[in-house]
């Protein structure tokens, strides 16, 4: 059985289990929520206060996960909640769990009611930029609730800052671990979602106030709906959330291991790490998704049968596939008819999302602010020298591997069809990895 096959074959196996799962009614929804804790304890209780090393850099799933619990529990009702009042509870629920997970890093301080009200101030945006679109194709509106977006993702910075200057070193680092610029991309995507004119007001609104925003801030596709009557899209989310355990349990068993010193291995033992990172990361995004009434894509897709390492970029992160692909790709080729300007504008909005923004914008800004913060002052050059290493050796690896492995396996048909080119494809990657390692 070939990749193809074994994707198609799992999807299959899937909807068959979700479809008998949803026939068990609000009973078996119940002991799904209850096995769901049980999985949490089994998994992941008896080593979650345990110091892991730097690299793994776990304690993102550690504080995050204590979101994921608390919106499981208010996800639960959501099918009950009628699909008008549904915006509201989720933006209920959000708030409850912010409140929460302040509480359990004793970070409650005033500044911390700033980022429920920016959430509700992104939602605000696309409510009344879905109501002109209808009524008008200009775009002003729309860049108009750009602005108030951004203003808000810059008022959140502040707040955030003050809690720290005021002591508050736990928010402030909570704050951080839930990567606010997210935010600015996901407000752009309702915008477009809105702008395009495909959308009811109020499901854009109820999108921008979905409580995964909590945990992940993706831009959300544009073919996701609000079915939250369907127990099946539920349990698809239920389905995600489980997986998320399981994978949070394989990284900790990876984390009782040493980075391999070789260069070769050490990429070879962060790679897999990473994927598996992504992989549990993306199910999060999904699983809150569906389990507050969004019928969404999977935010990423069997990322370990990529066959290309164009693919990889394709299945490991979905919606910022698609945000970029739709947004930068498309508009920009339309207008130039250029491959070149294509490249550089795409390979800009990977370094504004994935470097700058993440890591300059957020990351340098509190270590300049807050040395308590622990993180270094002179992060910025680094992350700038490996932004560009990293752009730079992966458009060269899909570029090299497009005009030569992948032809050869083309032209005998393996492309799907046999797991050499996912072994490949793989091994690729993990030798760009080592040349950026050795370049930075």
């Amino acid at each position: 059985m070939g990749p193809q096959a074994f994707e198609g074959n799992w999807d299959g196996l899937e909807r068959a289990l979700v479809a008998r799962m949803a026939r068990t009614g609000e009973i078996g929804r119940f002991v799904g929520v209850v096995a769901l804790a049980a999985f949490f304890y089994f998994f992941l209780w008896p080593k979650w206060t345990l110091a892991f090393p730097d690299w793994a850099r776990f304690n993102l799933a550690q504080d995050r996960t204590w979101l994921v619990a608390a919106l499981v529990v208010f996800g639960f009702f959501a099918p009950w909640v009628p699909r008008r009042a549904l915006g509201a509870y989720s933006a209920g629920s959000l708030g409850l769990a912010w409140v929460w997970s302040c509480w359990k890093l004793g970070a409650v301080v005033w500044q911390a009611a700033v980022f429920p009200v920016y959430i509700v101030l992104v939602a605000g945006c696309a409510w009344l930029v879905a109501g002109a679109a209808a009524r008008s194709p200009r775009p002003l509106s729309r860049w108009l609730a750009v602005v108030a977006v951004v203003f808000g993702f810059a008022a959140c910075m502040w707040a955030a800052g003050r809690a720290g200057l005021s002591g508050s070193v736990a928010y402030l680092r909570f704050f951080w671990l839930l990567h606010p610029e997210g935010y600015v991309l996901a407000a752009l995507g309702l915008v477009a979602m809105a702008g395009a004119g495909r959308r009811a007001r109020g499901d854009v609104a109820t999108l921008a106030l979905a409580p995964v925003f909590v945990c992940n801030a993706l831009p959300i596709p544009e073919e996701t709906r609000i079915e939250n009557a369907d127990r099946r899209v539920w349990w698809r989310g239920w389905w995600n959330i489980a997986l998320n355990f399981l994978i949070l349990r394989m990284m900790i068993g990876l984390t009782s291991f040493q980075v391999p010193a070789g260069a070769l291995a050490g990429a070879a033992f962060q790679y897999l790490y990473f994927c598996l990172f992504v992989v549990a990361g993306m199910n999060v995004t999904s699983g809150l998704l569906r389990m507050f009434g969004a019928d969404a894509p999977d935010a990423t897709r069997f990322l370990f049968l990529a066959a290309t390492p164009l693919e990889i970029w394709k299945r490991s992160s979905t919606y910022m596939y698609l945000f970029i692909f739709r947004l930068v790709y498309l508009p920009v080729f339309r207008a130039t008819r250029s491959l070149a300007a294509t490249f550089l504008a795409t390979a800009a909005a990977v370094i504004l999302q994935v470097f700058l923004l993440h890591e300059v914008g957020v990351r340098f800004f509190y270590a300049a602010l807050f040395p308590e913060f622990g993180a270094s002052s002179g992060l910025a050059p680094g992350v700038l020298a490996f932004a560009a290493a990293f752009v730079g050796v992966w458009a060269a690896m899909i570029v090299a591997y497009r005009w030569t492995l992948q032809r050869f396996f083309a032209r005998r048909g393996w492309l799907g069809a046999s797991w050499w080119p996912v072994l490949a494809t793989h091994a690729w990657v993990i030798a760009g990895m080592a040349i950026v390692g050795r370049l930075v």
